[in-house]
């Protein structure tokens, strides 16, 4: 937005477009994480389990809330946006060995924490 702000604040709205361009990156990003998090831990919880569901959802806030923000940060950049190693690393400011480190124990970190999902410890 500020990068096109002199396109922007011609707008009838400017305020307005700025909202909603926020919530959606917000609604887009939520999306994938959820997404991204169930991919990893490969969870699939039966169909019309509402209360598990809500289990599940509760227990993968609590876990990726266990990682250090430099994990969630790598692990959002590779696997939720797509972004590899080195383009990780120039957005973080570190080597792409580090953004490979730190995702790599976050996603340990998160099987270590749902492992038990399926009634197993």
């Amino acid at each position: 937005m500020w990068e096109r702000w002199d396109r922007v604040r011609e707008l009838q709205d400017p305020e307005g477009y700025l909202y909603r361009t926020g919530m959606n990156l917000f609604r887009n990003r939520r999306r994938r994480v959820a997404l991204a998090v169930r991919r990893a831990v490969h969870l699939a919880p039966p169909p019309g389990d509402e209360i598990r569901t809500i289990d599940d959802r509760d227990a993968i806030v609590r876990a990726v809330g266990r990682l250090t923000p430099a994990q969630r940060a790598a692990l959002v950049l590779v696997d939720l946006v797509g972004l590899t190693s080195p383009e990780a690393g120039s957005a973080l400011g570190v080597r792409p060995s580090t953004v490979r480190v730190l995702a790599a124990r976050g996603r340990t970190i998160l099987r270590q924490q749902i492992g038990g999902f399926d009634g197993s410890p």
